[in-house]
């Protein structure tokens, strides 16, 4: 845990690449194969790399998993959002990534899109009703228009899309069915049965020409999108 530096809420660093490595190839890491006795030393490490397998981006999601379960098991550490959605579903989340078979391990990008992240977007909701306003702030143009709301600042441009319209419905659809297919064998398998899909992924970013999901912005990006929810949660319209 030495090796996670927190700025605050919002920035995480990890540090000491020291068995990082680039290519998946096989890789020593110990200097005998008596790999099973130094398990509860290498916990953090796959089972893979413990037994000086090919390794991938998988590796990492076991490495992932395990740093939460540490957090939260060993360290007394209990985020409110875990009592909001129940223990159960914390370590359903946590399955997808403990997994002996990393085959059997969700991705990245697909674990991102799962429920567990829904406190993170609580403040985001249906706009569609609410009437349309256009406000300026810090040099930021914020606009409510039908179902997008717009954040101009210079000649940048984000949009979001209501869950409600036709695109992002047909978005969401499309970034399902995508981490289906490049996670297949995780949802093949026995550890997919109580994975859900964010109601989060109901939304759809428009950044230039290139659609995103909401898990796909940075801090800054959606903190952006929290001050427009926060003008029309206020009743400020003025357009």
């Amino acid at each position: 845990m030495n090796n996670i530096l927190l700025k605050d809420k919002r920035f995480v660093k990890i540090i000491d690449f020291g068995l990082s490595c680039r290519t998946n190839k096989p890789i020593k890491i110990f200097k005998n194969d008596g790999l099973d006795t130094l398990y509860y030393t290498y916990e953090y490490l796959s089972p893979e790399l413990r037994r000086n397998m090919l390794y991938n981006e998988k590796s990492d999601m076991w490495s992932f998993g395990f740093t939460v379960k540490q957090l939260v098991e060993k360290k007394g550490w209990n985020p409110k959002y875990l009592k909001s959605i129940g223990f159960f579903d914390y370590n359903n989340f946590i399955s997808c990534f403990l997994n002996d078979k990393a085959e059997h391990r969700i991705s990245a990008s697909t674990a991102l899109m799962s429920s567990f992240f829904d406190f993170l977007y609580e403040f985001i909701y249906c706009f569609c009703p609410i009437e349309d306003y256009y406000f300026i702030k810090d040099d930021f143009i914020y606009t409510k228009k039908d179902d997008q709301l717009i954040i101009t600042y210079y000649k940048s441009k984000i949009i979001l899309h209501c869950s409600c319209s036709i695109k992002a419905k047909n978005f969401c659809y499309e970034k399902i069915l995508q981490a289906k297919i490049k996670d297949s064998a995780f949802f093949y398998s026995n550890y997919s049965h109580n994975f859900q899909f964010g109601n989060h992924c109901n939304f759809m970013i428009t950044f230039g020409s290139v659609n995103f999901l909401l898990c796909e912005l940075d801090v800054f990006e959606l903190e952006n999108l929290r001050i427009c929810f926060n003008f029309l949660t206020i009743g400020r319209i003025i357009y």
